[in-house]
């Protein structure tokens, strides 16, 4: 490898150093051969002094890195719409890329992308694009295709902002590679395109994609076309890791429909599976779409239950008030199977958390908030549309007086040919916090003609103040629909029912004077302390309490010994004020887990039963 200097200062000899470096690209890319790196001073960069040839470019057609000395001090003006740099060629085992430069619109065109590479090659090459700043590239700032693109994808550290421009990346032909996207900023305001500003697609297996730490801020367009906006979208790539994001999506008009994470599979030879979503944040302000999208909402024979046994766990998602009366989705899982949602708290969408033509999976801890249209009667706090053997487990619905449509719903799939309704779904140990009167059309059990469904245990905090005298809604043997009161309901249709006006089971059990469970894993103490490793085997599920209940700020952590990175954080499985939490391993084999309790004021325990 040679190190190659392109500035302003050199005397034009050699390129070899500072002193000798060239001052236009054409002449120091003429001496690069492939795994060269070119070093660029600092400056303002126009088309002659940066292209090849008189195609006002940069048309790079050797395996090469560019990079500014300092980070931020190299603008590029090119005069073609192209690209700042563009590489179109056999990149077979090269890494290639540009980090540190700005490439923006101060020159005679806005290029379509800031850097574009194709490689032609039959074996994946490496990109690296870090620290660059890109500003109203017309398209992309980084666009990755070919017919079948092979690359290995390192995006990281970029500032991206634009007025309608598409996104930060854009590769959707992947045909073999790993991709990891971290800690990009990402600002688009008059956004019109339905592209991604993070999209990531195959087109082959085997890829593998890691997108964390990246802040997304996007405003659609008043003239935007209502059709989905994703903020980040990842496409027919096994084991993604979408984590740590912070995505916000807002709209101009009432036609902007916007998302902020969408997994899926939309070709019928690859599949989704193993996929990961936590402990990412964000706001949307759009009319409908959905917080995180796991699959598709309508059937698709060739596609559904593809993108299976995905994780959503740890993420807090908020809406406004029109995302929320569009009937915008908070959690959503579409035609999969044994995927898993625990520990995610949203609030404003017009649905909580959905499963719709699910098959299996469970759904555990999650908080939900403020649901259903405040100014009609539609909604749902948790709703099981279409699913077979889909088990709702410990989750917490916040029911307050705005609420709107039904607490629970349990109905058919219209979108599958024939309509299948919902059968074996289990819906257990949840928690229905009523702070006060509700609307009278507000239903707070619905299970529609001809679906199925186990309800056990669930817990109704403070029931007088449901309004409706007869809120629960049930399969009439056939013969339609009959509605009974809550009191009926647990007398006949439900295991166990607690109803009483304190939440004397998944909320607050357990306090400093009662006896200790079956399991302890940490003793009593105020200072911070880890457990041993336990194992659960496949598909078990442990509930862990606190005793007593955590206050502000403390927290109880899990971690799991991943067989490739070790010990890794699962996040909080006991949040502040809470007294309990659930642990389930989704896999099909025993993994190993440990319990990490932070400071806390009192006295504190972990333990199980």
């Amino acid at each position: 490898m040679t190190t190659r200097y392109w500035n302003k200062t050199g005397d034009n000899s050699d390129g070899l150093t500072e002193a000798t470096a060239y001052n236009t690209f054409s002449a120091v890319h003429a001496d690069c051969v492939d795994g060269d790196r070119v070093l660029v001073g600092s400056g303002v960069y126009n088309a002659t002094e940066m292209q090849t040839g008189s195609n006002g470019y940069a048309l790079v057609q050797t395996g090469i890195t560019i990079e500014a000395q300092v980070d931020g001090s190299v603008t590029v003006q090119p005069s073609a719409a192209t690209a700042a740099f563009r590489w179109s060629t056999d990149l077979s085992g090269q890494t290639v890329g540009v980090s540190g430069i700005v490439m923006d619109d101060s020159g005679p065109v806005a290029p379509n992308y800031g850097v574009w590479v194709a490689n032609n090659g039959a074996s994946a090459c490496t990109v690296v694009c870090e620290n660059n700043t890109f500003k109203n590239n017309a398209i992309f700032g980084i666009n990755i295709t070919n017919a079948l693109t092979k690359a290995n994808l390192t995006v990281k550290g970029n500032t991206l902002t634009g007025v309608s421009t598409r996104g930060l990346l854009r590769a959707i032909t992947l045909g073999e590679g790993d991709v990891l996207v971290e800690n990009n900023t990402i600002t688009i305001t008059g956004k019109t395109n339905g592209e991604s500003p993070i999209y990531l697609s195959a087109d082959a297996a085997p890829c593998t994609a890691i997108v964390k730490d990246n802040s997304i801020t996007c405003t659609l367009s008043s003239s935007v076309s209502q059709i989905e906006h994703p903020m980040i979208r990842v496409l027919n790539i096994d084991s993604a890791l979408i984590e740590g994001n912070n995505v916000s999506c807002y709209a101009d008009s009432t036609t902007g429909t916007g998302s902020l994470i969408v997994v899926d599979c939309d070709t019928a030879t690859l599949t989704a599976n193993d996929c990961i979503v936590r402990n990412n944040t964000g706001y949307i302000d759009t009319t409908g779409g959905f917080m995180i999208r796991f699959g598709h909402d309508g059937s698709d024979a060739a596609l559904d239950h593809k993108a299976n046994k995905g994780t959503m766990t740890n993420n807090t998602m908020n809406g406004s008030e029109v995302f929320r009366n569009s009937t915008g989705h908070s959690i959503f899982f579409g035609h999969q199977t044994d995927c898993n949602s625990s520990f995610n708290i949203v609030s404003n969408g017009g649905l909580g958390l959905l499963c719709k033509g699910t098959i299996g999976g469970g759904h555990y801890g999650n908080i939900i908030r403020n649901f259903g249209s405040t100014a009609a009667n539609v909604g749902s706090g948790i709703q099981a549309k279409g699913v077979t053997n889909t088990t709702f487990y410990g989750n917490i619905v916040d029911v307050t007086p705005d609420c709107s449509g039904s607490v629970m719903l349990v109905i058919a799939d219209d979108t599958q040919s024939p309509t299948k309704n919902s059968t074996g779904a289990l819906i257990q140990s949840n928690a229905i916090q009523i702070s006060a009167a509700t609307k009278a059309a507000l239903g707070l059990i619905q299970v529609a003609e001809n679906n199925t469904a186990t309800f056990a245990s669930n817990t109704y905090a403070n029931a007088d103040d449901f309004t409706k005298a007869t809120p629960c809604t049930k399969d009439a043997g056939g013969a339609g629909q009959t509605s009974v009161s809550l009191t009926s309901w647990k007398s006949t249709d439900e295991t166990s029912a607690n109803i009483d006006n304190t939440i004397t089971s998944v909320i607050t059990t357990g306090a400093g004077s009662s006896p200790a469970r079956a399991v302890t894993y940490i003793s009593s103490r105020t200072e911070a302390a880890t457990s041993s490793a336990f194992t659960l085997q496949p598909s078990q599920e442990l509930q862990v309490f606190a005793v007593p209940d955590l206050e502000e700020n403390e927290y109880v952590t899990i971690e799991v010994d991943d067989a490739i990175q070790g010990w890794r954080s699962m996040g909080v499985v006991v949040n502040q004020f809470d007294s309990n939490g659930f642990i389930a391993n989704n896999k099909r084999v025993a993994q190993e887990y440990r319990l990490t309790k932070s400071v806390t004021r009192s006295s504190t325990r972990i333990e199980s039963n």
